[in-house]
This record gives C-alpha cells, structure tokens and sequence, in this order.
C-alpha cells in the first residue's frame, strides 16, 4: 500500500466516523451508546497500531453492532488483510461500499481495496477422473463443487471428499496469494474390503489317484517268493544228506555196489538241485517283486485330472526262465 493511499484511508476514516457520529440529535442513551462505540473504536485502532490485529477486528465487530458504518468495514477488512483472510477482507470492502457513502475518498478507497484483494485470492479445482455417486466434497469444511474454481484465503486448505462404499480422500493443499490449482479427487473403492471375506475350502479328499492296493500287491508277493526261495534252498540240504549216506560220506567219490544205488543217488542229487533252482528263481522272482512295489509306491502321482491326457507311464515286473530271472522296467515319460 503506498503512503499516498495509507494517508487517504486514516483521512477518510477519521473523516466518516466524525460526522456520523454527529449526523442527527440523539436522546442520552443513544449518546452512551455512540460514546462505548466510538471507544471500542478507539481500542480497535491502537490495537491495529500495535500490530494485534484479532483484538482490532473484535472491537470493530464490537462498535459495528452498535452503528454500522463504511469506515469501521474498511478498519475491518484492513486487518483481515494483514491476517491473511481475503475473503472476509473483500466482504468487508463489498459491504461497506453498499452502505450510503458521501465521501468520495473513501468510496475510492474501499473500491481499490475491494479490487486489489480480489486480484489476490487464490482459486482451487477440483476435478475427478470420473463419476461418483453422492460425492461429497468440502474445503475446510465447506461445501465444495468439482470442476469449478473456488476461491479460498492463501495458505493451508484442507480438502475432504467421501461417498459411499468408497474410502474418504483427504489432502492438505497450500496456496499463494494469486495462484489457481487443480486437485484430481480419487476414492478407492472399499466394497471389496468391507465384503464378508470367502469361506474357507475344506481341505482336498482323496481322489482315487494314489498308488492303490498294487504295489502293496507287488510287495507281499515278493516277499512270500522271497520266503519260498529260502525254503526251498533250506530243503535242497535233505536230499543231498541222504546221497552222501549213500556215498559214505562223499559223493564226489561214491562207489556203489550196484545200478539201484546209482539211480537213487542221481535221483537224489536231481532233486536237490531242482530245489536250489527253483529256490534261486523265487528269490531274484520275490527280491523283483518286491523292488517293484516299492519303487511304485515312492514314484509320484502323475494320474490325470478329468479332461486332461496321461502324458507319463512306467511299468516294472519280474521275469524267470531256466536261463535266468531279472526285473523287467519300462514306460513312457
């Protein structure tokens, strides 16, 4: 503000207030009224000159209710100025110059003031990426509409917006004298947090995929080759006693005293060597068996699911002839 125009202000105060003041003959109580106005606005200014601008404004509001003049609003928005409420600086200005104003000065005054404030508010968009039902959207608590400039006082605002099933959005914006803004407002959804959550799947039953009873199968039928085997190799022993008895004692040289006693030794030493062969087949038949079952069962489940194609199979089974025995494995992997 330029001295010039702080000289036209303190000249057009002093000036407004003096004559209405004196304007009309008043009774004694409206002079005692007039009397506790014109101290508060005593008060007002040296508190304003002290720089405490809350008190001023107090005591303006104070002498304000008593006799409404263009001055003490043009007292009023100066100090809202200094406090930074611009707002209420203009509404002051605006109010004032309704009032019936016959110095000219100070109807220059107040529209300057109205205009240079005006100049200075900030202005706030709200804009949103798109439609939501029942938005409610306010600035420091006043209502608020989207994708219109708003005027706000410079500093700190404090933007709130809710709707339903959405979470509220908050934000604190800081403004300069002058300066527009936009604010995009985004509400998250939180019909999916505040939905009953999903029950809880019963634990998988089985499906018939497993191993089965087979290799259980394998395992047990090896093991009885397995105990047939050692009994048949145990029972292989009794015939070849009764050829050494026989033989004296020893068949490698047997002498006998006749062709009877040779077939019976032969026919002896046949069986036992018919058991040890069977004996031995049904050892390597019961230990293949057995190895079958048991592999089976630590192999993993690859049964298919319903609509989809085996992509793996394995097969392993014992085999014995006079030649031999062995494990036969194969399979598709």
């Amino acid at each position: 503000m330029s001295r010039g125009l702080r000289t036209s202000i303190s000249f057009a105060l002093a000036l407004s207030w003096s004559a209405s003041a004196s304007a009309q003959p008043v009774d004694a109580e409206e002079r005692e009224r007039l009397r506790q106005a014109k101290q508060w606005f005593d008060e007002g200014v040296a508190a304003e000159k002290n720089g405490d601008c809350d008190t001023a404004v107090d005591r303006y509001l104070q002498a304000l209710e008593v006799k409404e003049t263009p001055q003490l609003n043009l007292r009023i928005g100066l100090c809202l100025e200094k406090l930074g409420q611009l707002l209420g600086a203009r509404e002051a200005y605006q109010t004032a110059l309704t009032l019936p104003i016959d110095n000219a000065k100070l109807k220059a005054t107040l529209e300057a003031q109205r205009d240079g404030v005006e100049a200075r508010i900030p202005r706030l968009v709200l804009r949103a990426p798109r439609a939501i039902e029942g938005l409610d959207l306010r600035i420091d608590g006043v209502r608020a509409k989207l994708d219109e400039p708003i005027q706000v006082d410079p500093g700190a605002r404090k933007i709130r917006a809710e709707a339903p099933a959405h979470e509220a959005f908050e934000r604190e914006e800081t403004l300069a004298e002058g300066e527009e803004r936009e604010v995009t407002i985004t509400l998250r959804s939180s019909a999916v947090d505040d939905a009953a959550p999903p029950p809880e799947e019963p634990a998988p039953e089985a499906d018939g995929h497993g191993p089965g009873v087979l290799p259980w199968v394998f395992v047990g039928a090896g093991a009885a080759a397995l105990g047939a085997g050692i009994a048949l190799f145990a029972s292989a022993g009794g015939p070849l006693d009764d050829a050494d008895r026989l033989c004296g004692g020893n068949r490698g040289f047997c002498r006998t005293d006749g062709a009877a006693t040779r077939s019976q030794i032969d026919e002896l030493v046949g069986e036992a060597n018919t058991r040890e062969a069977l004996g031995t087949a049904a050892l390597i038949a019961g230990a293949g068996l057995a190895a079958t079952g048991v592999v089976w069962l630590l192999l993993p489940s690859d049964e298919p699911t319903d609509g989809e194609a085996s992509t793996s199979s394995f097969v392993a089974a014992p085999w014995a002839s006079p030649l031999g025995a062995g494990l036969l494995v194969g399979g598709r992997f």
